[in-house]
């Protein structure tokens, strides 16, 4: 299953612009990254290495950044990044084994 990348998203309110496909820098290890301040996420599709990412990686570091965006929102940032991990992998999984999210592929 593909989850659709919207190029906006609202979270409590507030709209996140998303920039996909992002090229971070040359060598970068970021997949994606949630710039609070100026309410923007950029997801990359390139590894490190400059190969193609599988499109189940973008979408769960898709839903990763999401992750961020509610925790910095309505936890206060209280979830370290290996907490915001592990709650995106699961959030991901559920919504994959279940067929959750139809939509158009980007």
């Amino acid at each position: 299953m593909k989850i659709y990348i919207p190029e906006k998203v609202k979270v409590c309110g507030k709209v996140y612009d998303i920039t996909y496909p992002y090229n971070f820098v040359d060598d970068s290890v970021y997949y994606g990254m949630c710039r609070h301040a100026t309410l923007r996420i950029l997801l990359g599709n390139k590894s490190e290495s400059g190969e193609t990412l599988p499109k189940d990686i973008i979408d769960e570091t898709f839903i990763h950044e999401l992750t961020h965006t509610i925790n910095h929102i309505y936890l206060d940032n209280k979830l370290d990044e290996n907490e915001v991990g592990r709650l995106s992998e699961g959030l991901y999984q559920v919504i994959v084994d279940n067929d959750f999210i139809k939509g158009k592929d980007k």
